[in-house]
């Protein structure tokens, strides 16, 4: 078996704000693939703006549903100047950086409560 991808589906109450909030705090791009006769998306994406296959798919949901004990780990190259950004925008940091045995580590909530991890070599 060969794997080309692993592809990631959010589900969220409102696929317009999620875009926004990705767009907004994490600087990524977003699309629309289905809507439905009122306007309103259905299905889409959010994903880095230097790499389309680097994201998650978003699915409308009636609520938000949460995976426990899952969440992306993002890799970036200074997790320092995150902070100030994420702090000026409201983002709730659920874990300061901590220094683990294979590098440093920040978590933060999106907008659907959803958590996710960066990290950075030492």
């Amino acid at each position: 078996m060969k794997v080309e991808t692993i592809d990631i589906t959010l589900h969220v109450v409102s696929l317009e704000r999620t875009m926004e909030w990705y767009k907004k705090i994490l600087g990524w791009k977003s699309g629309c693939d289905l809507k439905n006769d009122q306007g309103e998306c259905l299905f889409g994406d959010v994903y880095y703006s230097h790499n389309p296959l680097i994201g998650f798919n978003l699915l409308k949901a009636n609520q938000p549903l949460k995976p426990l004990g899952f969440h992306p780990l993002l890799k970036v190259d200074n997790l320092e100047s995150l902070i100030p950004h994420f702090r000026n925008n409201g983002v709730e940091i659920t874990q300061e950086i901590q220094v683990q045995p294979w590098g440093k580590n920040l978590k933060i909530l999106d907008l659907n409560g959803f958590e996710l991890e960066f990290w950075s070599e030492i």
